[in-house]
C-alpha cells in the first residue's frame, strides 16, 4: 500500500503545473527587453533591435520590411521623446508544458505625435525573452 501511495504521489508531483500571473519579477525581466528597444529607437540604432524579435515574428515579416516600416514611422512620427507604461500582464507556467508570456501597453511620445504601442513577448527555447507581436497605433499614421 505504501508503494502504491508513493507511486501516486510521484505521479501527482511530476504532472503538476504551476501558474503565476502578474508577478513583478517577471514584469521586470521582460521590461528589460523593451527598455533596450526604446533606447535603440531613441539613439536611432533601429537595426540593433533586430535581435529583440523572435523567429516567429520574422516568419510574418522580413527584417528588410521591418526596417522600411521603422523608417516610415520615423518620417511620420519623428524622433522618440518619451514613453510610459500604461498596462502590463505576465503569465508564467511551470511544469511539463512550460511557457512564459508577457504583455505591455505603452503611450509613446514622438516629436510629431503620440502613439500607443502594444508588445507581446515570450521566452524562446533557450530561455531568452523575445518580442513576437508589436502593434503601433497613432492618428499621425493615417495622414499622407
Amino acid at each position: 500500500m505504501k508503494y502504491l501511495s508513493l507511486i501516486y504521489l510521484l505521479f501527482l508531483v511530476t504532472s503538476c503545473t504551476f501558474v503565476h500571473t502578474n508577478n513583478n519579477m517577471d514584469k521586470k525581466e521582460a521590461e528589460k527587453i523593451l527598455k533596450v528597444y526604446f533606447y535603440n529607437l531613441a539613439y536611432e540604432s533601429v537595426t540593433s533591435n533586430d535581435s529583440l524579435y523572435s523567429i516567429d515574428f520574422y516568419t510574418k515579416i522580413s527584417k528588410d520590411k521591418l526596417h522600411k516600416i521603422h523608417n516610415s514611422l520615423k518620417n511620420k512620427l519623428g524622433n522618440l521623446i518619451d514613453y510610459k507604461l500604461d498596462k502590463w500582464e505576465t503569465r508564467v507556467v511551470s511544469g511539463t508544458q512550460s511557457y512564459s508570456e508577457y504583455g505591455f501597453v505603452y503611450t509613446v511620445i514622438y516629436e510629431k505625435d503620440s502613439a500607443t504601442e502594444i508588445f507581446k513577448l515570450k521566452k524562446d527555447d533557450k530561455g531568452r525573452i523575445k518580442i513576437y507581436y508589436h502593434d503601433i497605433s497613432s492618428l499621425a499614421l493615417l495622414n499622407d
